[in-house]
């Protein structure tokens, strides 16, 4: 929110330059506007550092996590399986154990990267809307009334591509 806040303060100051500020004298007023802008620049530029900065600490973490649960999960399924005795070798196939180590070991690991999104989304969403509706008034709710009912649509669109790509897979 302070990236948006800041450029909202940038374009309100340089409106207020352009129409001239009766506070100040001549002499004064373009050094003040020059270090202003400036400011308000550098002020952008940091909230998106610090922003982009947290979001990759959050996702090395939570990489390094799943990479953690998968690793663990892999050995558990390779040590189950060299535990097996002759009759359980015999009727479970190398195949199962293998689309269990790749396929659903690697669930464990997008589920790890997935899982604060999972949660703080809503709050994000609220937050946003919550903000936008600040700034635009109530014609926010115009337009998230919009992106409510294309998520149906959308839906839809994607039933009918899946089914086309089962049709064609088919062939």
């Amino acid at each position: 929110i302070a990236g948006p806040s800041s450029l909202t303060q940038i374009v309100t100051f340089v409106k207020e330059s352009q129409e001239g500020d009766t506070n100040t004298t001549t002499a004064e007023q373009p050094t003040t506007c020059i270090r202003m802008a400036y400011a308000y620049a550098v002020l952008m530029f940091a909230c998106q550092a610090l922003g982009t900065y947290i979001v990759a600490t959050s996702d090395m973490i939570a990489m390094r996590l799943g990479l953690r649960y998968r690793t663990a999960l892999t050995a558990a399924v390779f040590r189950h399986a060299l535990r097996l005795t002759t009759r359980a070798k015999h009727a479970t196939n190398s195949g199962f154990i293998i689309n269990l180590v790749t396929n659903d070991a690697n669930v464990a690991l997008e589920f790890t990267r997935f899982f604060n999104q999972s949660w703080t989304a809503p709050f994000v969403l609220v937050g946003g809307i919550v903000y936008i509706h600040v700034l635009l008034g109530p014609s926010v709710w115009a337009g998230l009334s919009v992106l409510t009912i294309f998520v149906p649509v959308s839906m839809f669109l994607t039933k009918i591509q899946t089914r086309m790509q089962l049709t064609t897979m088919k062939l």
